[in-house]
């Protein structure tokens, strides 16, 4: 307190009033009216001594401001009222992707979009015609978004056809590939893979279905890998010999293999012959009595089970090992 020598009292000072006999201070913002505390912003008030914004205001800055129609104070903001509305820029809009009509916010048209900033909706790579967003020409829609058919197409209904008929339009890129009967050239056209031959990728042709051997893609045809020969379309494997030539079919592919199957069978006779001369001189002579009887047809209804009987019966139990082997001697000459 400070004495007052006109009035001869004790008075508060400026930023304090006086009450039942004591200085009580001011809160910030605020200055002295003698009894009380009165608020530098007029549109504030003293509350729990404090300034704070009345009804209505909100406190922008410091700076009790009024809020916009159909909307009431929340302190440091607004709240609007009206269906599909938000304080925005020291008003009420409408919320996102919402646009006035008369006097309500509603959804803009589909497929469009609006920003708070923006005052009408757009349709971004859509068309608006008349309220509706549409896509382009040559465009169809995956997803709510406008997809444009590559150069070499044209639309179909939610797709694309490509005009090369050797093309198919794939979606996930957007674009006309070969078929997977077809493979890419370097002008980018599309050439049909060779007989027995799949697309293995974009450039090139599988040709493993061209024979029992894989064959390889060289110079626009598949050939067949060295030491195979090819005949009816189909690799076969041979044997390096003077009248076979690797990597070529034809004639002389096919001599090699018949050579490669004769030198076979020869080898055939030989382990043959030294399995004879192995057996005991009586298998030799029952084995020899077996071909006589089949090439003067003198048995004629003699089974085969009789002649295999009748070998088997030359040898003791002992010897029972060798029957069974001489048995499958004797099917063989049979045969």
């Amino acid at each position: 307190m400070i004495f007052n020598s006109v009035n001869n009292i004790c008075d508060c000072q400026a930023d304090s009033y006086l009450l039942s006999g004591l200085c009580i201070p001011c809160p910030a913002d605020a200055i002295s009216a003698g009894t009380s505390c009165t608020c530098t912003d007029p549109n504030a008030i003293i509350v729990q001594n404090a300034c704070v914004c009345s009804s209505s205001y909100y406190n922008m800055s410091g700076i009790c401001t009024l809020c916009p129609a159909n909307s009431v104070s929340a302190g440091t903001t607004c709240i609007c009222t009206a269906l599909n509305t938000i304080f925005y820029n020291s008003a009420c809009v409408c919320q996102v992707n919402f646009i006035i009509s008369g006097s309500n916010c509603v959804p803009c048209p589909e497929n469009s979009f609006r920003a708070l900033d923006q005052g009408q909706c757009s349709c971004s790579i859509y068309q608006m015609i008349g309220n509706t967003c549409t896509c382009p020409a040559s465009s169809y829609t995956v997803n709510g978004t406008c997809i444009t058919c590559p150069p070499d197409s044209s639309l179909a209904v939610q797709s694309c056809i490509c005009s090369d008929m050797n093309k198919i339009y794939n979606t996930s890129i957007n674009s006309c590939v070969c078929k997977s009967t077809h493979f890419t050239k370097l002008d980018n056209s599309c050439s049909l893979c060779p007989f027995n031959t799949t697309q293995i990728n974009k450039f090139q042709c599988d040709c493993s279905l061209n024979g029992a051997s894989p064959a390889f893609w060289s110079g626009g045809t598949c050939t067949c890998p060295v030491g195979d020969y090819s005949f009816n379309q189909f690799c076969n494997f041979s044997p390096e010999t003077p009248t076979f030539k690797s990597g070529t079919g034809g004639f002389s592919g096919l001599v090699g293999g018949c050579f490669a199957f004769g030198i076979f069978l020869g080898v055939l006779a030989v382990l043959f012959a030294q399995k004879m001369k192995t057996k005991p001189k009586t298998v030799r002579k029952v084995v020899q009595k077996a071909e006589k009887e089949k090439k003067g047809k003198k048995k004629e209804n003699q089974s085969e089970e009789h002649i295999i009987i009748e070998a088997q019966n030359v040898f003791s139990r002992t010897d029972l090992r060798e029957s069974q082997n001489l048995t499958e001697d004797i099917i063989w000459v049979k045969k």
